[in-house]
């Protein structure tokens, strides 16, 4: 469990685009947004962070250029968040930080260690996402 707590915490503190200063959570914002969630609720959900985290979030990636928040046309009740050009620019910037990060890791890790690492991790994320969603709609019922 440590080696999980520690690797998250390394994660965190990596600022993924150099001069853009745009940290890790950020960066998970954005990839999150690029691949299809594009309401803050769904990003909370997609990335388990509490709406006050997202709503933080994708303020400092609105006023960084990053983001553009506007009211859904099909919806006026929700905010419809999508990349701008920006955005694109260091979310790319950033996957090729990461990307080189990763190179550099397998050095000392070989590249079927990684994607095994890779392959659990995922695993181990859709089975805790459910056992969670599960919890949530067991405790939603009996309210």
């Amino acid at each position: 469990m440590e080696a999980y707590w520690s690797f998250g915490q390394l994660m965190k503190q990596i600022s993924v685009s150099g001069t853009h200063g745009l940290d890790f959570r950020e960066f998970v914002v954005l990839t999150a947004i690029s691949e299809g969630a594009t309401y803050p609720k769904f990003i909370g959900e997609r990335l388990f962070i509490n709406a006050s985290d997202v709503s933080r979030l994708l303020e400092t990636l609105s006023k960084g250029g990053f983001i553009k928040r506007e009211l859904d046309a099909s919806d006026s009740r929700r905010v419809l968040v999508t990349l701008t050009e920006a955005g694109v620019i260091v979310l790319r910037n950033a996957r090729t930080r990461i990307e080189g990060l990763i190179a550099d890791a397998e050095n000392t890790v070989s590249s079927d260690d990684l994607e095994q690492t890779t392959r659990t991790l995922t695993r181990l994320k859709h089975t805790i996402r459910a056992r969670i969603q599960q919890e949530l709609t067991t405790r939603t019922d009996s309210s």
